[in-house]
């Protein structure tokens, strides 16, 4: 079985770290992969994630409001 975790994020750099440090912690259900799908952010939110070897996917702020991006890319 393979176990992909999708995170969707907007400026989340205060808790991006501290969140992918513990989900590659797990021992139990230890995840394939982690998809980072990023809102735009204006910090450094992707770059952290990137650090973390992170999938990371990044939506255009004009196009962030018009459809669920997030629910999308997490079903392809």
């Amino acid at each position: 079985m393979k176990v992909s975790v999708i995170i969707p994020t907007l400026n989340a750099e205060k808790f991006i770290g501290n969140l992918l440090k513990n989900l590659i912690k797990v021992q139990t259900l230890k995840p394939d992969e982690i998809i980072v799908i990023d809102s735009s952010s204006q910090d450094k939110t992707v770059e952290i994630a990137k650090s973390y070897g992170c999938k990371t996917v990044i939506i255009e702020k004009e196009y962030d409001k018009e459809i669920d991006w997030e629910g999308c890319f997490g079903i392809s």
